[in-house]
């Protein structure tokens, strides 16, 4: 069930169903009156029909067959009108009621409009129950009026009797009317159906919409779900990679680098004991030429004597060439150790060196725009001070004006006036002075704190820059695993392809000599078999001969009486050839026609009997020859498809290497880029605060020349009056310079401040400098004391 069904058409529906009840039996009645016209009517049997007949009998049928009897009669008028009449005046308001009930059931009839109907319906099971009840007390009730109406309408009957033309016509146009009336009702429940089942395909539909979108957005999710962690597999496993592979190479470093100590130490432990050996030799050697000489010193001439002085000079310089040789190789060695150290030191200290330049360049730059930015935000401050000022330097001076203008009459009140005004003033400048001084304190805590924040987002700007960096280089290694891992896969797929096209051949050979040796070896068998055929062919004819030879005599007559055949005859002559090429053989040389014959017979014979082996062994032949074909063929297409292979792979890897170079390409140009965008733009800003300062400085000299001018012209205003504003402007004065002067003062403070880092940072790296040429002076000391060693050895 499951669905919905709006109550309206649910109404109808059942109104509809009264109303097919009530044409039922409106037309069983019509059918009895029919049949008791054809009777002879009686009051009894009126009686009993009556009382036989269903209560159900409806109003508008009532109304219709009155209407139609007192329109459609032929008959004379009198005597059709007391019927009428008495029709009408027995029941005027059934009449009523039944054209009241039709209007009701034509609009009930009538089609709605789809847009009447709700668009969602939703009853719950407890408003069907309540409305179903409801229907059932209707129905009830309406059973009940129609009972009453029926029994109304058989006392009418009774009073009436209508004669039987005028109940036949009223018969005729009433099956009429119900025929009209069913045809429009199965109408309009075609159409109720054709809407319900349109409304129920649109709500299927909705609903398989709804489910497909729901599945659509499930896919989707899981898509997402899968690819992220397929993501962060890849992450993972990239990280896991290069974990390794660093280790990897590191463990290899260390293992390369122990090898060649050991290497190292291995030739001079084995060069030390050569010379040890060697020394000990040519000692023993000495000490038996001296025992020698020793004891056949009279014997020996003196030249003698100088050559062997001088072979032993030659020896000992032979030794010490030696050992200076080796003692420079050594030397060579350390020299070399030692460039290659202070090499890798000098690239560290550069790339230290380096750091540290371009982060003293950036810090320089942020303190310079940190600088900048202030100035700017102290002349802003000063410039609203001033303008403030004269704002209410002018505001005065017009009031004093004013006050000189009105009381120049009473210039005694004014003096009290002015004494009092003056201590007024003098107080609140005092209040005022402190509160600037307070808020000056304000500004440069604030100043501080803003210079603090500055300081701390700089750090995290380079933090976040080294990151960068470090993401980059990383990302770049990556790569460059990558691409070294694309190469190993590529080199090993070749070689795999190597492998298995040898693998391939190799088969194949095997295969070749295989079927070979199988075709040799049939042949071997067919020829075995042939020749033990033709063995048992002779001994067959052997004994056939014998035994011919014995029953030849015997059997011709009787096959001769028995047989007389073609094929017999055929044969007893070849059986009286072969007696002949008996007696012929006997004989020795008689009958050597008759043999030659015999013998290529038999030659046919066996010609015709290898023909089917022969045939067979070609067929074998070609089958091969043709297996040979195909299978060359094949290594033909293995081969090309192999070749183009490459080739795509080869074709993919230099579009790989382009795309690559390209992007590198790319991406220096777009550095280069942005390193130009970033030098014209430090020039931009560069001469945007020159013009600053520039037009900053034009707006100071116009200010100071605005307050001269005012100044002169309020001295030369109070000249005429009173000394009391000359002071109130020396005060503002003072107080103007006291504050420039403190502006001043932090001014050289802070580039104090500036310089002093500077020299402490030039210092440090002074230091630092002087402590890496310390560290590599020791190997240099080192290798000195070696060679001094090396000389005193």
């Amino acid at each position: 069930m499951g669905r919905s069904i709006p109550c309206s058409s649910c109404c109808c529906c059942c109104r509809l169903l009264l109303l097919l009840l009530l044409l039922l039996l409106a037309t069983c009645a019509a059918a009895a009156t029919a049949v008791a016209a054809a009777a002879p009517p009686t009051a009894a049997a009126a009686a009993e029909t009556a009382a036989a007949r269903p209560a159900a009998t409806t109003r508008p049928a009532a109304a219709a067959a009155a209407k139609t009897t007192s329109a459609a009669t032929p008959t004379p008028a009198a005597a059709v009108a007391k019927p009428t009449a008495a029709a009408a005046a027995a029941a005027p308001r059934p009449a009523a009621a039944a054209a009241a009930a039709a209007a009701a059931a034509k609009k009930a009839a009538t089609p709605r409009s789809p847009a009447a109907a709700p668009a969602v319906a939703a009853p719950a099971a407890h408003q069907q129950q309540q409305h179903q009840q409801q229907q059932q007390q209707q129905q009830q009730q309406h059973q009940q009026q129609q009972q009453q109406l029926s029994q109304q309408q058989q006392q009418q009957q009774l009073n009436q009797q209508q004669p039987r033309e005028n109940q036949q016509q009223h018969q005729q146009q009433h099956q009429q009317l119900n025929q009209k009336q069913q045809q429009q009702q199965q109408q309009h429940l075609q159409q109720q159906q054709s809407q319900q089942k349109d409304h129920q395909q649109l709500q299927h539909l909705h609903m398989q919409q709804q489910g497909e979108q729901q599945q659509q957005r499930q896919k989707q999710e899981q898509q997402q779900q899968q690819q992220q962690q397929q993501l962060n597999q890849q992450q993972q496993l990239k990280t896991e990679l290069q974990h390794q592979q660093q280790q990897h190479q590191q463990q290899q470093h260390q293992q390369q680098q122990h090898q060649q100590q050991q290497q190292e130490e291995q030739q001079q432990q084995q060069q030390h004991e050569r010379h040890q050996h060697q020394q000990q030799q040519q000692l023993l050697q000495l000490h038996l030429f001296q025992q020698v000489l020793q004891q056949e010193q009279p014997r020996l001439l003196p030249q003698q004597q100088h050559n062997m002085q001088q072979q032993q000079q030659q020896q000992k310089q032979q030794q010490q060439q030696q050992q200076q040789k080796r003692r420079r190789h050594r030397s060579r060695k350390l020299q070399r150790q030692h460039a290659t150290q202070q090499q890798q030191h000098q690239q560290q200290q550069q790339q230290k060196q380096q750091q540290q330049q371009q982060q003293q360049e950036e810090q320089q730059q942020q303190q310079h725009r940190l600088q900048q930015q202030q100035q700017q935000q102290r002349q802003k401050q000063t410039q609203t001070q001033q303008h403030l000022h004269v704002k209410q330097q002018q505001q005065q001076h017009q009031q004093q004006q004013q006050q000189q203008q009105q009381h120049q009459q009473q210039q005694q009140q004014q003096q009290q006036q002015q004494r009092k005004q003056q201590q007024q003033g003098r107080q609140k400048q005092q209040q005022q002075q402190q509160k600037k001084q307070q808020q000056q304190q304000r500004q440069q805590e604030q100043q501080q704190q803003q210079t603090q924040k500055q300081q701390q987002q700089q750090q995290q700007q380079q933090q976040q820059n080294q990151q960068q960096q470090r993401l980059q280089n990383h990302q770049q290694q990556q790569q460059q695993v990558q691409q070294k891992q694309q190469q190993q896969q590529q080199q090993q797929q070749q070689q795999q392809q190597q492998q298995n096209q040898q693998q391939y051949h190799q088969k194949e050979q095997q295969q070749q000599e295989q079927q070979q040796q199988q075709t040799q070896k049939q042949q071997q068998q067919q020829q075995q078999q042939q020749q033990q055929k033709q063995q048992q062919q002779r001994l067959q004819n052997q004994q056939q001969q014998q035994q011919h030879l014995l029953q030849q005599q015997q059997q011709t007559q009787k096959q001769q009486q028995q047989i007389g055949s073609r094929q017999h005859c055929l044969h007893v002559k070849q059986q009286q050839q072969h007696q002949q090429q008996q007696q012929q053989q006997q004989q020795h040389q008689q009958h050597q026609q008759q043999q030659q014959q015999q013998q290529r017979e038999q030659q046919q014979q066996q010609q015709q009997q290898q023909l089917p082996q022969q045939k067979t062994q070609e067929q074998q032949q070609q089958q091969i020859k043709q297996q040979h074909h195909r299978e060359k063929q094949q290594q033909q297409q293995q081969q090309e498809q192999q070749q183009q292979n490459t080739q795509q792979q080869q074709q993919q890897h230099r579009r790989k290497r382009q795309q690559q170079q390209e992007h590198e390409q790319q991406q220096q140009q777009q550095q280069q880029q942005q390193q130009q965008q970033h030098q014209q733009q430090q020039q931009q800003q560069h001469e945007q605060e020159q013009r600053k300062q520039q037009v900053q400085r034009q707006q100071q000299q116009q200010q100071q020349q605005h307050q001269q001018q005012q100044q002169q012209q309020q001295n030369t205003q109070q000249q005429h009056h009173q000394r009391q504003p000359q002071q109130q402007q020396q005060q503002h004065q003072r107080q103007q310079q006291q504050q420039q002067h403190q502006q001043q003062h932090q001014q050289q403070h802070h580039q104090q401040q500036q310089q002093q880092n500077t020299q402490q940072q030039q210092q440090q790296h002074q230091q630092q400098h002087q402590w890496q040429q310390k560290q590599q002076q020791p190997p240099q000391q080192q290798q000195q004391q070696h060679e001094e060693e090396q000389r005193e050895h």
